[in-house]
């Protein structure tokens, strides 16, 4: 597998925090978790993930991306108010 030179561009992470509530439980990092377990755990709390993509030319921005994904159930999504009930039915 060929690896291409990314010498020439630019990465950045961000280190914001995701939440700012204490977190609640202390996972053990020798504990087996099962993919259904995982997934369970990740609809009940949900997951969000962001990113900014930008393409430049000569140091011109030429386009810019941004990207948010929420990972979570309907009903964790209308409690935090990310999106809205429209008759009993998601906006």
């Amino acid at each position: 597998m060929e690896h291409s030179d990314t010498s020439g561009y630019e990465f950045w992470l961000s280190e914001a925090p995701l939440t700012d509530s204490p977190r609640q439980e202390i996972v053990n990092a020798e504990e087996e978790v099962t993919l259904l377990e995982l997934l369970d755990r990740l609809l009940t709390k949900g997951v969000v993930l962001s990113g900014d993509l930008t393409l430049s030319i000569a140091e011109v921005d030429l386009l810019y991306v941004g990207l948010r994904l929420m990972i979570t159930t309907a009903d964790k999504a209308v409690e935090v108010g990310a999106v809205k009930l429209r008759n009993g039915r998601l906006a």
